[in-house]
């Protein structure tokens, strides 16, 4: 999904969100939010040493840097 295809599906208006696939890894699904009435934040979580964390980055090839 382009950036370009996402804010013209935002602007159409029509649409609370998208659904995609990562460029990387295609069975991921990637949900992309913009009108959400009925969610609301339970939780927050620091991402900071959390294994999901380490297993996205393993599954990507990409160095956590700072984290």
């Amino acid at each position: 999904m382009t950036q370009r295809i996402a804010a013209d599906v935002f602007r159409d208006g029509r649409w609370a969100g998208i659904r995609s696939w990562s460029y990387h890894r295609p069975q991921w699904q990637v949900v992309t939010l913009w009108k959400a009435p009925n969610l609301s934040v339970v939780s927050v979580d620091d991402v900071a040493g959390h294994p999901a964390l380490a297993e996205a980055a393993d599954a990507l090839r990409r160095e956590l840097g700072g984290w």
